[in-house]
């Protein structure tokens, strides 16, 4: 009888504690995309998932580093979504504007 006791006892705790651990996963170990890094790919150093990088999450890249103050145009200390999506227009319009032009 205590055998048996001892078997449902152990079953409804793992019934239990299971799902709840399933749950405890971070999207990132899940294989999933946290809703706050959708959009620019710097986004994934996001690590509280609030929609923003902080000069902590970004410490280790060298390019979000140096150019946190510029990218930070309201300079709040946090590069938000927009911001990063803006520094990544102007990047791509300098690069453009480097490359040689067409003579037709």
């Amino acid at each position: 009888m205590k055998t048996l006791k001892r078997l449902v006892a152990t079953t409804l705790v793992a019934c239990v504690t299971l799902p709840v651990a399933l749950n405890a996963q971070t999207p990132q170990a899940a294989g999933k995309e946290h809703p706050a890094q959708r959009g620019h790919k710097a986004m994934k150093l996001d690590a509280n998932h609030d929609g923003q990088l902080s000069r902590e999450e970004v410490k280790g890249h060298a390019r979000l580093e140096k150019g946190f103050d510029r990218m930070d145009t309201n300079k709040d200390g946090l590069l938000s979504k927009e911001e990063l999506e803006v520094a990544r227009s102007k990047m791509k319009e300098q690069r453009e504007s480097r490359k040689p032009g067409d003579a037709t």
